[in-house]
């Protein structure tokens, strides 16, 4: 029987011919997947890749009528549980496939590999993520989203204790880690990843999505508030970055900044945070042609999302609910981001789906950024 750690690529498509399997398999060979072991599960009717000439290793077709979505808990599932595969002769398998697998139709209780790469989804199995600031808030939804995927997820909180709130809070100890630490210090920065990559034995991705934002008038913004906003919100990434690079070149990963739409354009009232988050987006240009083809950088700037840290500012106001209609009536679209829109959306960048974009800033904004 095969080892568990044969991997396995899931090609899905209706309508696609031989010819699109040859060119996806081109990219994702020597990627992902890479082209050592390389087992191919096909969901393509209507035409199959060139197996030999692309140098994989097996063919598993699932039957007819069987949609992909089907196959989402096959990680730990036996093909005798999952739905619509317990007929008799439901795959068709080449010689070498069978032989990597263990399995025959006659064989159905035999474990699927565990390690399957979707090439048509964001399928993060077993990948190390950092994400900082995920505590609470965006970063928590964030680091949600990449268990959901199926990574390793260090989670950063200020403290030990808020690093522990959300770690209970997500529900996953086994494949969460704690790196708790303050990343406005160069010091704590290089803790923080240093933990992760310590306890992952390297790193895949890192989210620098830990910040700070307070709105003052131009007059009333002293040197300690400039501080706390740049320490954080801009040397921090930039140290996390640097203390994480050395990994992420030897895994061909890649980093997502949180920045704002506050760095795209000017909001008056917040010069200090517009000044931090657009160093951010030119940072993160900077650093993508640096590290180019190495390592991936890209942004996601949000507009206001529904936070309870953005609640409790509300109700801080005279008039809360006119304060939360004035954000509501910000953007174009007429409401407020949710924090799983902007895990989506790091989820995206962070993938091989966004595997050709680099240095780009992702605004999610309800086209605040388009123009007033």
């Amino acid at each position: 029987m095969a080892s568990s750690n044969v991997p396995a690529c899931l090609l899905s498509g209706r309508n696609q011919d031989a010819s699109h399997w040859g060119r996806v398999l081109d990219s994702v060979v020597g990627l992902s997947c890479r082209k050592r072991g390389l087992l191919v599960v096909a969901h393509a009717p209507h035409g199959l890749p060139d197996l030999a000439r692309l140098g994989v290793d097996g063919l598993l077709l699932p039957p007819q009528g069987v949609p992909p979505a089907s196959w989402s808990h096959a990680r730990s599932t036996p093909p005798s549980r999952i739905r619509g595969m317990d007929s008799p002769g439901c795959f068709g398998v080449v010689p070498k496939c069978a032989e990597l697998c263990g399995r025959r139709r006659d064989a159905r209780a035999q474990q699927f590999p565990t390690n399957l790469f979707w090439v048509n989804g964001l399928d993060f199995h077993d990948m190390r993520v950092l994400v900082t600031g995920s505590s609470r808030g965006i970063g928590f939804e964030i680091a949600k989203a990449f268990l959901s995927s199926g990574a390793r997820v260090a989670v950063n909180g200020s403290t030990a204790q808020s690093t522990a709130m959300g770690i209970d809070k997500l529900g996953q100890p086994g494949r969460t880690v704690a790196a708790p630490g303050d990343v406005g210090t160069v010091a704590g920065c290089e803790s923080v990843v240093g933990t992760a990559i310590a306890a992952f034995g390297g790193l895949d991705v890192l989210v620098n999505n830990a910040g700070v934002g307070a709105g003052r008038p131009i007059a009333d913004c002293d040197e300690a508030m400039w501080d706390a906003h740049v320490n954080v919100n801009l040397k921090g990434v930039f140290f996390c970055c640097r203390a994480a690079i050395p990994e992420l070149r030897k895994s061909g990963g890649n980093i997502v900044n949180i920045a704002s739409d506050a760095g795209l354009m000017g909001v008056p009232g917040i010069t200090v945070y517009c000044g931090t988050k657009g160093g951010v987006v030119n940072m993160s240009r900077a650093m993508a042609l640096e590290l180019a083809p190495d390592v991936r950088i890209n942004c996601v700037c949000p507009g206001y999302v529904d936070t309870d840290m953005i609640r409790i500012s509300a109700s801080k106001r005279p008039d809360p609910a006119a304060y939360w209609q004035k954000m509501i009536d910000y953007a174009p679209l007429k409401r407020i981001a949710s924090t799983e829109e902007i895990a989506h959306a790091v989820l995206y960048l962070a993938s091989d789906k966004a595997r050709f974009i680099t240095g780009t800033s992702l605004a999610i904004d309800g086209g605040t950024t388009a123009g007033r």
